[in-house]
């Protein structure tokens, strides 16, 4: 009867940034997606391992959600992967080397490359003047690929606990201004949002009108975590961007991120959304819809809980509407033993103990 369908492989991830724990649909894999409002923010990693907060870009254009999958250290933070040249092996997570050996590991490869982001989450989590130094440093570098490894180290400088943040956010919103290259500028915008720099609100915000999608892809991130009314519009407009990674994590900004805004205008926005045949971009929008218990959820949620597949965005905006229509719905995905990973069958008989519990109460 139906295809059940858990977290989306990789949906969390962006080249550089995290949605925070939160399960729904996609790939049948039952992997977590995450937003960047609840959790710590970690950058990707390439190693392997539990899951984790932490997550590496396999594919799509700037590296970014699709074909992304969670990560994790090994016991003890180490990690068994052994490493060419000495950078990060098992028995070293980079707390022994210096802060200029770490910066020169951090330079090495691809952005894939896990001997660099495991040597920049060492720089993070020493977190010192030096590490703030050198990241600077690099800013200033000829090479795009060192000013990229900068501004990751700077977002999360301190790791859980930042460092010297108003010094990163000026450092980053400095570059921000003068940067010319689309990839550093996704860069220095998704670090920017791992801040919450509200300093950065216009320069973002002029940011999310490049010509380039990259940039704009920038832009959403750092503007979606930020509380004023000039980034939510901002975020209305990118929903509607021409490049599909754009458009999505606006529409989850303005769905999830800023769910305690609610205006006619950001209703209409998501509701366009709900035209869109990418299903990740549509669920975010059904989702913040029946979040806000819009009328024009109702019936795209009573389809899709009728469709042959049901992913777990119809059974979260099921839950969020209330709608009692969607009761006998639910207990007939139930009941169809339909295959389904493990995380998408405790959503739904959470759901649907809700609607129980609503009944009785």
């Amino acid at each position: 009867m139906h295809g059940l369908k858990g977290a989306r492989s990789g949906q969390a991830c962006t080249p550089r940034g995290l949605k925070r724990p939160v399960h729904r649909t996609g790939a049948s894999l039952g992997r977590p997606r995450q937003r960047p409002s609840s959790a710590p923010l970690h950058p990707p990693s390439p190693s392997t391992g539990p899951p984790s907060l932490l997550c590496v870009p396999l594919c799509g254009r700037f590296g970014g959600r699709a074909g992304a999958v969670y990560v994790g250290p090994h016991s003890g933070g180490r990690y068994s992967r052994s490493t060419q040249g000495g950078t990060m092996s098992h028995l070293d997570d980079g707390e022994e080397r210096s802060t200029e050996a770490l910066i020169q590991a951090s330079l090495e490869g691809d952005e894939d490359d896990e001997r660099a982001w495991a040597a920049i989450r060492a720089l993070h989590r020493r977190g010192t003047r030096d590490v703030l130094d050198a990241a600077i440093q690099l800013l200033g570098a000829r090479s795009a690929k060192a000013r990229e490894r900068g501004a990751a180290i700077l977002g999360q400088l301190g790791g859980g606990t930042p460092a010297f943040p108003a010094e990163c956010g000026e450092a980053l919103l400095d570059q921000l201004r003068r940067e010319r290259e689309p990839a550093v500028l996704l860069a220095v915008g998704v670090a920017l949002g791992h801040l919450r720099e509200p300093r950065a609100l216009s320069e973002l915000i002029h940011l999310a009108s490049h010509p380039i999608a990259e940039a704009r892809y920038g832009a959403v991130h750092g503007l979606a975590v930020l509380e004023a009314p000039e980034a939510v519009d901002a975020l209305i407009r990118l929903s509607a961007d021409e490049d599909r990674d754009v458009r999505d994590w606006a529409t989850f900004g303005l769905a999830s991120l800023r769910e305690d805004v609610d205006t006619p205008q950001l209703r209409d926005a998501l509701a366009a959304r709900l035209g869109e045949e990418d299903a990740e971009i549509f669920g975010e929008a059904l989702v913040g819809l029946a979040a806000r218990k819009d009328p024009r959820a109702v019936e795209p949620v009573r389809a899709a809980l009728s469709g042959s597949q049901v992913m777990v965005y119809a059974l979260e905006a099921a839950a969020s509407s209330g709608d009692p229509s969607f009761y006998p719905l639910l207990l007939a995905i139930r009941a169809s033993q339909a295959p389904a990973d493990s995380y998408f069958l405790s959503v739904l008989d959470d759901v649907i103990s809700q609607f129980e519990q609503r009944v009785l109460a």
